[in-house]
């Protein structure tokens, strides 16, 4: 149990330094963290993220390779490995770590990376129902809106593509909105309507 508090500690502290923006010293405390190897896969995808993006995506993958490594032990795990798996591009394993859990204890970001795995593996149907599944635990999400955009085109639903855009676009986050405005224009432009776009 030392071994995980000791991790624990490296863990929060790094995290602490990453989020004031000094991976420099962020970066020892994550590897330490991995030199421990606790069974917390949601550690590694954490790491992964910050260090990504701070402009470390190839030292943060190597967290990813450590995240997938462990057997979950519950569904925030199996939701950790999930992600990691998604992160590293194995959309089948995504799929299947977040298929494989049970859809009442499935939130909405599990619902949303089942959806981008889905989406990965060129499901665009099965991908629309599970970005519709998250929106339905919340409708305050326009990165949903764009990714069921993103479906639609790519299925060549754009009359579809354009509602959920603009829906997306009613939420006004400034985040999303520049992606969501594209898209809507994209799919004005497969319709032929050059005006509106």
């Amino acid at each position: 149990q030392t071994d995980e508090n000791n991790a624990e500690y490296y863990f929060l502290r790094g995290k602490a330094y990453a989020a004031a923006g000094d991976l420099d010293s962020a970066r020892p405390d994550f590897s330490k963290v991995n030199e421990l190897r606790p069974e917390k896969p949601e550690y590694y995808v954490t790491m992964y993220k910050l260090l990504s993006e701070g402009g470390y995506e190839e030292e943060g993958r190597t967290y990813l390779e450590t995240a997938v490594a462990i057997a979950p032990s519950g569904t925030e795990d199996q939701k950790s490995v999930g992600a990691a798996y998604y992160f590293l591009g194995n959309y089948e394993e995504a799929r299947n770590a977040f298929q494989a859990m049970p859809e009442t204890e499935r939130d909405e970001n599990a619902w949303i990376f089942l959806g981008l795995s889905l989406e990965g593996l060129g499901d665009n149907e099965g991908a629309s129902q599970a970005f519709e599944q998250a929106l339905a635990m919340t409708d305050s999400q326009a990165s949903v809106y764009y990714q069921m955009a993103v479906c639609q085109m790519k299925a060549g639903n754009y009359y579809q593509a354009i509602a959920d855009a603009q829906a997306g676009l009613a939420l006004n986050d400034g985040n999303v909105n520049g992606r969501l405005a594209y898209a809507e224009a994209v799919c004005y432009e497969y319709l032929g309507d050059f005006q509106t776009a």
